[in-house]
C-alpha cells in the first residue's frame, strides 16, 4: 500500500510539474505577440455552454474521490 502510495504521489507531482512546464512556456510564447490585452469571456462562455458537466471541478472532484477509493 505504501508503494503505490508514493507511486501516486510521484505521478501527481509529474503531472503538476508538466502542468507548470506548460503553462510556463505558453506565457512566454504568447508574451511577445501584439494583440488585446483583455480576455474575451465570450469564447469561454461558449466553451462551458457545451457540456458544463465536463467543466464543473465538483465532478472531477468526484472522479478522483472514486479512483482514490477503488485503489484502496
Amino acid at each position: 500500500m505504501q508503494k503505490r502510495l508514493k507511486k501516486n504521489f510521484t505521478l501527481i507531482a509529474f503531472l503538476l510539474l508538466v502542468n507548470v512546464v506548460g503553462f510556463l512556456s505558453a506565457q512566454a510564447y504568447f508574451s511577445g505577440t501584439a494583440g488585446s490585452t483583455n480576455f474575451s469571456t465570450q469564447v469561454l462562455l461558449e466553451s462551458i455552454s457545451f457540456n458544463p458537466k465536463m467543466v464543473a471541478p465538483s465532478k472531477w472532484l468526484e472522479l478522483g474521490i472514486d479512483l482514490l477509493k477503488k485503489n484502496r
